[in-house]
């Protein structure tokens, strides 16, 4: 029987990445001798990534929405300067959707990211203190332009925030969780619930992702 022997090889990018690049290859041997003799290496680097990326576009991909979500979750961590704690080749590696896209364009693509969602915290810091500072300043009104209990404050919201803690909008569906309590079907139509519940569920991640910032932040110092 002829022999068959498997030869692997590895490659760090720019010779300091710690990601390995390995390519494999089954070959029969025909003869034998010395090593340098018979091969002289594994040839030029690796290039960075792949050479092309999908047809689509990174702002329309997965790969994208799954970096704003580990920014957002606090997965990936920035120092005081904004920039990554992990290296751009960990980050790059979390995911193996992130290899569809080029490695060379990865950074600009990360720290837009970060800037968008920056910028998206700063607004709705902005819309919160707006929002507070009216409230302080004029007198709430018990119902709406259409007649409506105000939600705000209202036994609704707390339940429906108690019902979003269980995960029932989520399990039950917005018009079965609509019927469940006469504290929603008897003071707003469905139209008006499902946007309330909607915006509190807005709300709780909003609250989430400044809790991850404070708390990356005492990490900081």
């Amino acid at each position: 029987m002829i022999p068959v022997y498997i030869f692997r090889y590895a490659l760090a990018l720019n010779g300091q990445s710690p990601i390995l690049h390995a390519m494999g290859h089954w070959v029969k041997v025909i003869s034998e001798g010395h090593h340098l003799e018979l091969c002289d290496g594994p040839g030029e680097p690796l290039p960075k990534g792949k050479q092309t990326e999908p047809k689509i576009k990174w702002r329309h991909s997965r790969p994208r929405a799954l970096l704003y979500k580990d920014i957002e979750d606090g997965v990936i961590e920035f120092d005081e300067d904004n920039q990554p704690v992990q290296s751009l080749e960990e980050i790059y590696a979390m995911r193996p959707e992130y290899s569809d896209y080029l490695l060379v364009n990865f950074e600009r693509r990360l720290m837009a990211l970060k800037e968008l969602f920056d910028a998206l915290i700063g607004r709705a810091e902005e819309d919160m203190e707006a929002l507070e500072n009216y409230m302080a300043h004029h007198e709430i009104s018990q119902v709406n332009w259409l007649g409506m209990i105000q939600w705000q404050g209202s036994e609704a919201q707390e339940l429906v925030i108690q019902d979003i803690e269980e995960d029932l909008h989520l399990e039950r569906g917005y018009r079965a969780l609509y019927d469940l309590r006469p504290e929603y079907f008897e003071y707003f139509d469905y139209k008006t619930f499902k946007q309330k519940v909607r915006q509190e569920v807005r709300t709780k991640k909003y609250l989430q992702t400044l809790e991850v910032r404070n708390m990356q932040g005492m990490k900081a110092t």
